[in-house]
């Protein structure tokens, strides 16, 4: 595919994504052999690498125990069977992905939904405080786009004084910091994904972070059919969400990566904000918030009146330029899920602002020629 040439229109030349994964060239050459290794010893699903992959993340985050996953799905899915079952509340901001309250759901329990902050997008403690129940056992703040929610630390100490766990869903904010402190070690567990558009990849893949023992024997067991070790005897009912070799292998040249895409898509936020400022009709979402973002989405806000759905698929068929969501529709607004929604619950702000608010394109691969054509779009549609 050719890179794009000149100018706004579109072109045979190919469209700007909106985000995609990142392998060095030298690090294709080195993946290959290590594949290619494992393939030859016929080590594809129980090598040294999951255990390897393990220990640097612990290291990396700050936590004693990552269990890794097939998924950050399985990843939630495998914490909240550890809350039990029963019909107990979950409480989940509506601006996160289905597989949170699907995850709450499939334990046996219900997804309450919060509303969210204007600026942030993350839920607040107060409207997490408005949700909390005698039936709660736990809350699932997301830190979204890459940046730490700015209120973890008084959720997290709220929850702990309410006696629910904390579940801090870290999706986006691998490497992300605030208050001196990594993203996944405010609350009890945290989560991680590693799709392919996640800060970083191992094709598909999550891992659980925690510093609780008890926790961590848990999912090591419920990723594994139960069982203590790989070939163990199974005591308890679980399935299969096991990462493989191959998965771990790139996981780890991924993340000796991160700190370095983190420092690039910094700088092409700069560059996009420097720009966005002058604009009259659309803001940089989250900018007032301290802290190490890792730019996972980088989020604009337009102003009332213009319409993001609409944006999207002007810029997909007038420039060629791919623009994100941030989970619009809301969860409140699923199909699957509008029947864990009470009937006189309101979500005033996921409503007003989730449908202005776009992600322009943000990966390592971004040219400036590229980032131009996406300012120069904005600038003439909504500027």
């Amino acid at each position: 595919m050719k890179r794009r040439t000149s100018g706004l229109e579109a072109t045979a030349d190919g469209m700007i994504k909106v985000s995609r994964p990142f392998f060095p060239q030298k690090d294709i050459e080195k993946i290959k052999e290590e594949v290619g290794a494992a393939l030859s010893a016929g080590v594809v699903s129980d090598g040294s690498n999951i255990e390897l992959l393990e220990e640097e993340l612990s290291k990396y985050i700050g936590v004693d125990h990552v269990i890794l996953v097939s998924s950050g799905t399985s990843a939630l899915e495998v914490v909240m069977r550890f809350l039990g079952s029963g019909g107990k509340e979950v409480i989940i901001p509506t601006n996160t992905c289905v597989s949170a309250p699907h995850a709450s759901i499939l334990s046996g329990n219900r997804p309450v939904f919060t509303d969210i902050d204007a600026g942030s997008l993350c839920a607040s403690v107060e409207d997490i405080k408005k949700n909390v129940s005698e039936k709660s056992v736990a809350a699932v703040p997301t830190h979204i786009a890459g940046l730490v929610s700015p209120e973890i630390v008084e959720i997290a100490e709220f929850c702990g004084n309410r006696g629910i766990l904390c579940l801090e869903d870290c999706s986006h904010s691998l490497g992300a910091k605030a208050f001196g402190r990594n993203a996944g070690t405010f609350g009890d567990v945290s989560v991680f994904s590693f799709y392919p558009t996640k800060p970083i990849t191992t094709g598909q893949g999550g891992a659980i972070a925690t510093n609780d023992e008890k926790l961590a024997e848990h999912a090591r067991m419920a990723r594994n059919y139960g069982c203590r070790s790989r070939r163990g005897i199974s005591e308890m009912i679980s399935g299969n969400s096991l990462m493989n070799e191959i998965n771990a292998i790139l996981g780890r040249y991924q993340l000796r990566r991160l700190d370095e895409f983190i420092e690039k898509k910094n700088r092409i936020a700069r560059y996009y904000i420097k720009h966005i400022d002058k604009m009259d009709h659309v803001s940089v979402t989250q900018k007032k918030f301290s802290g190490t973002h890792t730019y996972y989405k980088f989020l604009v806000t337009l102003d009332e009146g213009f319409d993001g759905v609409e944006l999207r698929k002007i810029f997909r068929e007038k420039y060629r330029i791919e623009l994100g969501d941030l989970y619009y529709p809301p969860c409140h607004m699923i199909p699957s899920l509008i029947p864990y929604v009470d009937g006189g619950r309101k979500f005033p702000v996921a409503d007003s602002v989730l449908r202005r608010v776009v992600c322009l394109p943000m990966h390592v691969c971004l040219t400036k020629q590229e980032l131009n054509s996406v300012i120069e779009a904005l600038e003439k549609e909504v500027g």
